[in-house]
């Protein structure tokens, strides 16, 4: 492959064509999304004192780039590994139906719009600390 790409396109083809989009879909987006499912807009101490458990109702655009598989189920995830990824949805619907007012367990609707919030509150100098 790396022969065939250097030949078709010049040195730049595998780096480019192959590697690029393996780090950009792969790597970096399942980087954000554990961000995203760990991350809190308060101090670090009122954090730490949470267990972080953070689910995500994103669009199916959002859920193709940052969570295929249905890991946007974080909570069903966490609570219960052993179950396979095409069950974690209808386990997820079983916790929200059960969570009285959410306590330590949350949900999210975006991706994008908790790093948008979260860039804001690092943008106001983190407010809390």
């Amino acid at each position: 492959m790396i022969g065939g790409l250097s030949y078709v396109f010049g040195w730049w083809g595998y780096p480019v064509l192959w590697l690029l989009p393996v780090y950009v879909f792969t790597f970096a987006a399942d980087i954000v999304r554990v961000f995203c499912e760990h991350s809190l807009t308060v101090a670090d101490t009122v954090a730490d004192k949470t267990i972080r458990l953070i689910s995500y109702i994103s669009n199916p655009v959002e859920r193709q780039f940052f969570s295929p598989n249905n890991m946007n189920c974080h909570i069903a995830h966490h609570l219960w590994p052993a179950i396979p990824y095409y069950n974690l949805p209808e386990a997820e619907r079983i916790v929200r139906s059960m969570a009285k007012d959410g306590g330590a367990l949350r949900w999210r609707n975006s991706y994008v719009a908790h790093l948008r919030e979260y860039g804001r509150w690092i943008g106001n100098g983190r407010p809390g600390l």
